[in-house]
């Protein structure tokens, strides 16, 4: 095997970070031991996955019901979704190359450097495979908890005698527990309930769906309540009395989960239980985008949003002033942004290579749209002044920098528009929503001036959907997929 380093991949570049980011970040740690370990677990992840086994305990049926925020790696995860990890990192076998096959992570962690502040081989011999960070509400308020799990507690107990005597641990159904206070490990030693029995946890985790490598859940109501007294004084020291009001008002609970398939990794966003959203109103779609040309470098759509703009303008007489003034009302946003609003970027057609970029209204009452657009271009307000940046076909209004792009777009939709039907755009839209965004990696970032080799990628979606039956309840995924 070569000795390789992961950052001399030609395949896979990421971008650059400066200096003057990395001086500005600070690790968050709880003790300076455990913020060593968490920095070995972590650049380990890809090696320890692809070896581990699947099934076992996990950090959450160790800790309690009174966990209001907790988040993990898991890298023993379910079966199937290894071998997509697997898959998926097969993608990139220089990135890879410098594994050593036989104990690819303790290749990695020496090869890296990253063992300078603790001793690997003194390490790896007790811990295991699933980490988590948690915070716990105690008598001394939400306390964080860090959770690994442990191979060899023999071993473990060895290693932290000598290296943090004073450290507070317990020990738990194969896992170590550990924290600044001892009093809070006491009362997780003997919860009668635990996170991974409480409803409102199993009923989030499986709304997910699948396997995750990576997990993250906070009740907000909780945690909010929890910290009140700590937010009254920040809102107090900072004169920000609306925090109190804002915050107190928080209900409902957030979840996010990565995982794997075998040619795409996804990051998905959900709220639960929490105050009915007005967004149930927009309707969910996979078809605005769809019948772009299959070319297309980047494409945005956004449900029917007309009504609640117009009902904000009717609301604020400061903004209906302004639009008035404009000769526009907001009975004429309501109807011209009643249905999916798409913005466009097409390859360039010029020598200069500047993108072809447009804006598309599909309002659900077209002709009202189309009366209410001519009245505002002609009607001597200063809409007037955009009449060469709009054009109508048939039930669209375009929106462009002038008629010969906008005419041009127009053109490539009717003659390429089957993007719905490529893989990219199928592994980026997985799913209807509200909101959707499909970026052809490859060709769209060299244009904005991100530089990298993205011969592997295919494409990136984003989908935000509403779920109408159940109040507070909203989805959201990032998903990036190879060819």
């Amino acid at each position: 095997m070569s000795d390789s380093t992961v950052g001399s991949n030609p395949e896979l570049e990421f971008p650059i970070i400066t200096e003057e980011a990395k001086r500005r970040f600070t690790p968050l740690k709880i003790v300076g031991l455990v913020g060593g370990l968490v920095v070995i677990v972590v650049v380990g992840a890809i090696a320890a996955f692809a070896l581990s086994s699947g099934g076992g305990a996990q950090p959450e049926s160790v800790l309690p019901s009174d966990t209001v925020a907790f988040a993990k790696l898991d890298l023993n995860p379910s079966v199937g979704q290894k071998v997509d990890f697997v898959r998926f990192i097969s993608r990139f076998p220089s990135t890879f190359k410098g594994f050593n096959s036989n104990d690819p992570l303790d290749s990695l962690i020496k090869t890296a450097n990253l063992d300078a502040s603790i001793n690997w081989s003194d390490v790896k011999s007790w811990i295991g495979d699933r980490y988590s960070v948690a915070a716990v509400e105690s008598s001394n308020g939400v306390v964080p908890i860090v959770v690994l799990a442990v191979k060899d507690e023999a071993a473990m107990k060895y290693y932290f005698a000598k290296h943090d005597p004073n450290l507070h641990y317990t020990l738990k159904s194969g896992f170590v527990l550990i924290s600044n206070d001892q009093a809070a490990l006491n009362l997780i030693a003997t919860a009668p309930k635990t996170l991974a029995n409480d409803a409102n946890y199993k009923s989030d985790i499986a709304a997910l769906g699948g396997g995750q490598v990576a997990l993250a859940w906070a009740d907000t109501k909780r945690l909010v309540q929890a910290e009140q007294g700590l937010i009254s004084d920040f809102a107090s020291e900072s004169t920000l009395s609306t925090i109190n009001k804002t915050l107190g008002s928080a209900s409902g609970r957030l979840v996010l989960g990565i995982h794997f398939t075998g040619n795409s990794v996804a990051a998905t966003f959900l709220t639960r239980g929490g105050s009915a959203s007005t967004l149930t109103t927009l309707a969910k779609s996979q078809a605005d985008l769809s019948d772009l040309p299959t070319d297309t470098l980047a494409g945005l759509s956004i449900a029917g949003i007309g009504e609640e703009i117009a009902k904000a303008i009717d609301q604020d007489s400061a903004t209906n002033g302004l639009l008035s003034n404009i000769s526009v009302s907001s009975a004429d946003i309501k109807v011209l942004l009643s249905g999916p609003i798409t913005a466009i970027i097409l390859p360039s057609t010029v020598k200069d290579g500047t993108p072809l970029i447009a804006l598309r209204l599909s309002p659900t009452d077209s002709a009202a749209a189309v009366a209410a657009a001519k009245r505002l271009a002609s009607d001597g307000g200063l809409l007037e002044s955009l009449t060469g940046q709009i054009k109508v076909d048939g039930t669209n209004i375009y929106l462009g920098p002038d008629q010969k792009s906008i005419s041009e777009v127009v053109t490539r939709i009717k003659a390429k528009g089957n993007l719905g039907e490529s893989a990219a755009f199928r592994d980026a839209i997985k799913s209807p929503g509200f909101f959707l965004t499909y970026v052809n990696i490859g060709k769209l970032l060299p244009l904005v001036g991100i530089k990298g080799s993205f011969g592997e990628f295919n494409s990136l979606g984003i989908v935000a959907s509403v779920d109408k039956s159940s109040p507070g309840a909203t989805k959201s995924t990032l998903a990036i997929s190879l060819k």
